[in-house]
């Protein structure tokens, strides 16, 4: 058996070329924290990185107040306003469906913070009612609530809904708060589609897609105070507006 070996001589100059430093910055080692992006309790820490992301150009809000597809929602109310999230797609179809709908890869959120004192367990209940239109088994309305380190479900809806009953509870216990004082509830309704058929592409048209929500509300009960009611959120023009939004491609 012969064996060839090659040796490759590089002149000093083009050697010169190919030095590093030998000195190296390792981030995660014993007995530190950086680059582990988590506190010593092994919560969530972004040691001041921040992500963008720009694989999408900018489009309009997925959240907005309208009277689109709300006039059910609320008929003591004439031009009833609910949150709508959706977009103003072109008609698929004059006959069958109308402008506005949801669009493909949306996983964005409407949710809403409340103070309460956080050395005390809690049932939180949110109410209200919408209307769901989405693409069956595919594309989801959840009902969650968003603890410290975890999302907890309470239902998840898909297909269509019309004037559905909203009434979810969680259960949170002292250590579960969020916000920067650790002393905040989070309720929140997410939407998820998968990467096609929506209004966007019309190979799933829908009526009323995605959803609308009205006259939400949360309600607090803890051990030796009273019932806590947040401010029903009617949408109309004046009303309180207390919740936030949050969108992702």
């Amino acid at each position: 058996v012969k064996t060839l070996v090659l040796i490759l001589m590089l002149p000093v100059a083009t050697q010169a070329q190919f030095a590093f430093t030998d000195t190296i910055d390792i981030y995660g080692g014993p007995g530190t924290l950086e680059g582990r992006f988590e506190t010593a309790a092994g919560l969530p820490d972004s040691q001041g990185w921040m992500g963008v992301d720009e694989t999408v150009p900018e489009i309009e809000d997925r959240w907005r107040i309208s009277t689109w597809q709300a006039a059910n929602l609320d008929t003591t109310v004439a031009g009833n306003h609910a949150w709508w999230c959706g977009q103003e797609f072109p008609s698929c179809d004059d006959s069958l469906d109308p402008e506005g709908g949801y669009g493909n890869a949306w996983m964005t959120l409407l949710g809403t913070n409340l103070t309460i004192d956080p050395t005390r367990g809690a049932e939180v209940r949110l109410i209200g009612v919408m209307n769901v239109d989405t693409e069956p088994g595919y594309d989801f309305v959840y009902l969650e609530s968003a603890m410290a380190g975890q999302v907890v479900r309470a239902s998840s809806y898909d297909g269509v809904w019309r004037g559905l009953e909203i009434n979810a509870v969680w259960d949170w216990e002292p250590g579960d708060y969020v916000g920067e004082n650790g002393d905040e509830v989070q309720v929140q309704i997410r939407f998820q589609s998968d990467g096609a058929w929506s209004d966007e592409d019309c190979q799933w048209p829908t009526i009323a897609g995605a959803l609308q929500a009205d006259n939400l509300q949360v309600i607090i009960e803890q051990p030796g105070l009273p019932t806590f009611y947040g401010p029903v959120e009617t949408c109309e023009p004046g009303a309180a507006e207390p919740t936030a939004v949050a969108s992702w491609p």
